[in-house]
């Protein structure tokens, strides 16, 4: 496999989903990186979006496709359909077959998370790499 040099690498993680491990959980567990080698134009295009939003009368803090509203999440998927110079990869854990020995979050984060980057690093070669998370949930 050929690399993809970038002399910088972004890596944004977040993860959907929740840890309940029963019926009334999620079905599935999501691992989502956004790569990008320059998250400048995008990270402005997207606080403009979020600006002129707010113009309009939309109350937002930041975005979060969970919580925000269809119009606000078909909004910056236009933008990001546009911008197109980043990488998404994914990894999905079908909680009914996680082995119980690894049911707990922090055992879940650490391997998803590994195996993700992993991947991600076997196709980029890179001087330095930065990653971004939300808050580990506790």
């Amino acid at each position: 496999m050929r690399k993809i040099k970038n002399k910088n690498l972004f890596i944004f993680l977040d993860e959907s989903g929740n840890f309940v491990f029963s019926s009334k959980g999620t079905e599935y567990l999501i691992f989502t990186a956004l790569i990008v080698d320059n998250f400048m134009p995008l990270e402005n295009k997207l606080n403009e979006l979020k600006r002129d939003l707010i113009l309009k009368g939309n109350d937002i803090e930041y975005f979060h496709a969970s919580e925000d509203r269809q119009h606000i999440r078909d909004n910056v998927y236009d933008l990001l359909e546009k911008y197109k110079s980043f990488s998404i990869d994914s990894i999905v854990l079908e909680k009914r077959k996680t082995n119980p020995a690894i049911s707990n979050y922090h055992d879940i984060y650490i391997k998803a998370y590994h195996y993700l980057l992993k991947y991600i690093f076997e196709r980029h070669e890179t001087e330095k790499v930065y990653i971004f998370t939300d808050a580990l949930p506790h």
